[in-house]
């Protein structure tokens, strides 16, 4: 076994606290990584307030360190076997935790597609069929060299041919793309409204009496777009639904879920390939609502429990019991409902108990709601123990997530039929015969399974956790569009 000694300086500021010092720490951006067959090079950041060695178990796998000793390079030579490989290097100095990195390869004759979206902005953006994807890039600076130009890039999946628009100042996130890549929704500031671009048209969605309109998705066509606007006057926010143009303020629950009056309004998240289908969750507590065929539906009140648990008290510093809601949560994300609209890939947010010595500890689990048949799926998951979210669901009832919201993300595939719990690498590999990182999760699937989309959790000393986008075509996906 080879080993490598690389001397890390400088990387805590010398104002650090005592117990920053006193502990050596060692932190690699990645846990995993995946190469194709023809083998490569990958730059991994590494943070480090000691020296630390890396231990290889795989003479295919080379390491370098770069000069100011930040960054460890992995390169792997091509690998013409019919078998894939696996490598594993272990980071390890002074009393640090050992840190280990898995390295993985594909083996000859994969003929598949994929693709990572290493230059597009932090979540890129796919269309429902997969075939496009897109982002915002930093094409320069204003005078002042701080102030960016982003312009919308889109990629044909296909292709990996790519159309990049003219850049803004003011743009802020790409944040939908139609099937065809011709409609794409661009959020205007943090908290401003949305331009769409169609084709050679450039709209801003309006709805009467409200400001600040915000497109979240659009259908497969790009005739559907739902968001949600602010009121002028009591400043809740509505649900909107536009259809070629024209909007529709959608019906909102009269409670949230502390049973109060709803303060703040709701918000529209998502909706089915053909836009008939639409997500979202009343603002107030962020409860899981969804509209079918005209109704509003409350799947966060019909599956709640109230729990009476022990709580911290903030005037005496003791325990003390309280009740809380548990319930099925939806936050801002774009892809939790299948392309058929039938299943809705969510969260219940629980709390456990410590016994009598200690507080409840709030506990996540993944869900999957059936607007066919109104259930709500639960998989209270045994080794769950704090974060399991879903983050979409495929036509076939499979629910994507992944175990937490940051750092280690790890990827899972969730069968409310098992129920199961399988990490995504393993279900991937099973399914579609391809390596993938065991830090990617999927948030996108295409209606007939051809084309998975989404992201790898990188942690980075200088940007903090990044989400970057990748893609994956079969051959037979490849095929059918020839």
């Amino acid at each position: 076994m080879k080993k490598y000694l690389f001397l890390l300086l400088g990387l805590f500021l010398a104002a650090a606290c005592t117990d920053e010092r006193d502990f050596d720490q060692i932190y690699p951006a990645r846990s995993s990584y995946a190469f194709d067959a023809a083998g490569g090079s990958v730059t991994i950041e590494v943070t480090s307030n000691t020296a630390w060695s890396a231990d290889k178990d795989a003479d295919w796998l080379t390491l370098t360190a770069s000069e100011d000793r930040t960054q460890l390079t992995a390169t792997a030579t091509a690998n013409t076997t019919d078998a894939v490989r696996t490598a594993l290097v272990t980071l390890s100095g002074g009393n640090a935790e050992t840190r280990q990195i898995t390295f993985s390869q594909q083996n000859a004759g994969f003929t598949g597609r994929f693709a990572d979206l290493y230059d597009l902005s932090d979540k890129p953006v796919f269309s429902r069929n997969g075939k496009f994807c897109g982002g915002l890039i930093t094409e320069g600076y204003l005078e002042d060299g701080n102030t960016a130009i982003k312009a919308p890039v889109i990629i044909n999946a296909l292709t990996g041919e790519r159309r990049q628009l003219e850049g803004s100042t003011e743009y802020y996130n790409l944040r939908a793309v139609s099937d065809d890549g011709q409609v794409i929704a661009i959020n205007i500031g943090s908290a401003g409204g949305t331009l769409l671009i169609r084709g050679e048209e450039h709209i801003t969605p309006e709805v009467e009496g409200h400001r600040n309109a915000r497109v979240e998705a659009v259908s497969s066509d790009g005739s559907v777009w739902v968001g949600y606007a602010q009121n002028i006057d009591t400043r809740a926010y509505a649900p909107i639904k536009w259809v070629n143009g024209t909007p529709e303020v959608l019906s909102i629950p009269e409670l949230n879920m502390r049973g109060t009056a709803l303060r703040n309004g709701a918000m529209a998240r998502g909706c089915s390939a053909d836009g008939s289908v639409v997500y979202g969750s009343e603002w107030d507590s962020q409860g899981l609502i969804y509209w079918k065929n005209g109704q509003l539906y409350y799947p966060a009140q019909e599956s709640s429990e109230i729990k009476t648990i022990l709580i911290s008290s903030m005037l005496t510093g003791g325990l003390m019991e309280g009740e809380v809601a548990c319930y099925i949560r939806m936050t801002a994300e774009p892809y939790c409902i299948s392309p058929n609209g039938r299943y809705i890939g969510s969260c219940f947010y629980d709390y456990k108990s410590n016994g009598d010595e200690a507080p409840a500890t709030q506990i996540v689990y993944p869900a999957l709601v059936d607007t066919e048949t109104g259930e709500s799926h639960i998989m209270k998951f045994e080794s769950v123990t704090t974060f399991a979210k879903g983050m979409t669901a495929d036509n076939d009832g499979y629910c994507y997530g992944n175990s937490t919201d940051s750092g280690d993300a790890l990827g899972w595939v969730y069968d409310y039929r098992g129920p199961s719990m399988t990490p995504m690498n393993e279900w991937v590999r099973n399914h579609y015969g391809v390596l993938i990182d065991q830090n990617r999760y999927i948030i996108n699937v295409s209606e007939d399974g051809n084309i998975i989309s989404g992201y790898c959790v990188e942690k980075s000393k200088k940007a903090g956790t990044v989400y970057m986008g990748w893609y994956y075509i079969t051959p037979e996906g490849l095929v059918a569009q020839q």
